[in-house]
């Protein structure tokens, strides 16, 4: 029956369901050159104070899973003193080093990823970011 010849004490009652989805994604199918892309170009879209927070943010998780962005840092060759020194390069290959050398630190970035939109506003990327 369409909705047209319904008498009106029926339709009065019918209700339309929806659902939503919620998708995250997932950085692992992504090889370690293409995150370390996607973490830089990400940042370059972010204001300054965006970047400030992101970072800020990272080091955070990083922190909570018992690891130091600053012990990363230095091996790497990466002379920031602060936080507020570090380029969006020299997040990306910080990134990039970690899911080489410390896979268990990925899902606390990842968490820090998913919070910001930079990073899934990349139309190369995105369709080979997959949905978790």
């Amino acid at each position: 029956m369409d909705i047209e010849s319904m008498p009106s004490e029926q339709l009065a009652t019918t209700t339309t369901t929806t659902t939503t989805t919620t998708t995250t994604k997932s950085y692992t199918a992504l090889d370690s050159g293409k995150l370390k892309t996607l973490i830089r170009k990400g940042m370059l879209l972010m204001t300054y104070e965006q970047q400030q927070r992101f970072i800020s943010a990272l080091e955070c998780e990083m922190n909570r899973s018992g690891s130091t962005m600053r012990s990363y840092l230095m091996p790497l060759g990466i002379a920031a003193f602060e936080v507020g020194d570090l380029t969006a390069n020299d997040v990306g290959h910080l990134i990039r080093y970690l899911r080489i050398t410390s896979p268990k630190i990925m899902p606390s970035i990842e968490r820090v990823l998913s919070d910001y939109n930079a990073f899934f506003e990349q139309p190369e990327l995105s369709s080979t970011l997959k949905a978790a």
